[in-house]
């Protein structure tokens, strides 16, 4: 086990996206291992509304926050500017996790980037 679960963000990049959704499934399984009741929520990027992400991250009746799954790959740029908004604030709270992930080429993902920067993020370059 590589301890992702310990974090508030992992964020995993690569070139190739065989090897980035493998990454993203040994995350998960060790995620799910260690939280069985625990729900994920995909966003799909390409689809995304604005300020969906506040939603989305909503703690259930019994105030368990998902683990929020997000390609950023594809990403509007609505999700683009909720993350570079709503990132800061929202990684500050204990019980939430996200696992991002994007392919190196992704053109938008400079912008956010730059908030990744200045959180506590596990970084998984492939």
């Amino acid at each position: 086990m590589n301890n992702y679960i310990n974090k508030q963000i992992v964020l995993i990049e690569g070139k190739s996206d065989l090897l980035v959704h493998k990454k993203i499934a040994e995350v998960l399984f060790e995620y799910k291992t260690a939280n069985t009741d625990a729900k994920t929520v995909d966003i799909e990027s390409a689809n995304y509304e604005k300020s969906e992400l506040i939603s989305k991250l909503s703690p259930d009746l019994f105030g368990d926050s998902p683990l929020l799954i997000v390609n950023l790959s594809t990403a509007s740029p609505y999700l683009v500017d909720d993350f570079i908004n709503y990132l800061p604030n929202l990684a500050n709270q204990s019980e939430l996790k996200i696992l991002a992930y994007h392919l190196f080429d992704q053109k938008n993902f400079h912008k956010i980037a730059k908030v990744f920067k200045s959180l506590e993020v596990i970084r998984i370059s492939i």
